[in-house]
């Protein structure tokens, strides 16, 4: 039986509280925040999952857990990427994974791209730390996805604040595409689109 790409065993992962400071709690005020508590899953090479769930029932901290992004001590369970278990991993050895091996589309597109840089400077910058393309490649590689989402290469001369919220959702998904990773995960990738956009965006992830 052949490993699958992504093996996800047990997965928690938990939050601890602070009630001075009125942060997270549980219902009755005491102990850690489960957020998530013991999901399993496999993902095949070349295949498809969707997790559904209601707001707030732990799609997007069961996202972030996949690239590392939670406080350390929070995640328990097994996350193995093509053999290579993630959860024991050092910061420094999970940067080669994101955005090369594991790639996340946020949710909120507006809060993730830095206000003062153009979005394609963003964009292009993990093609040139991954890929080790020079500037005028990684752009032309950017603006080549920008169309394959539906924008131009306007949209990537433009700042956060000039671009509309389903346009900063597609950008994002085309930095998720970038590097071309092994795992690319979508956060709600329709949200704030139109249906001309919806259908191109999923399109593109078939």
């Amino acid at each position: 039986m052949s490993t699958p790409l992504l093996a996800v065993q047990d997965l928690q992962v938990h939050f601890a509280t602070s009630p001075e400071a009125g942060a997270l709690s549980t219902h009755d005020g005491h102990g850690p925040v489960r957020a998530v508590d013991g999901i399993s899953f496999e993902l095949a090479a070349g295949g498809a999952l969707a997790i559904v769930g209601e707001t707030g029932s732990g799609k997007t901290t069961v996202a972030r857990a996949l690239l590392g992004l939670h406080p350390q001590g929070s995640v328990r369970g097994s996350i193995q990427l093509d053999g290579q278990e993630l959860t024991e991993l050092s910061e420094k050895r999970w940067r080669p994974i994101r955005w090369r091996r594991v790639a996340l589309a946020v949710q909120n597109a507006g809060t993730a791209f830095d206000p003062v840089m153009r979005v394609g400077d963003q964009i292009i910058e993990p093609m040139r730390h991954h890929l080790r393309l020079g500037q005028s490649n990684a752009w032309a590689r950017a603006a080549a996805l920008a169309e394959q989402v539906g924008l131009s290469e306007r949209h990537l001369r433009a700042y956060p604040h000039q671009l509309s919220g389903g346009e900063k959702q597609r950008l994002m998904l085309a930095m998720a595409l970038s590097c071309d990773p092994e795992v690319l995960i979508v956060d709600e990738p329709t949200s704030g689109q139109d249906m001309l956009a919806r259908a191109r965006v999923i399109d593109l992830l078939r």
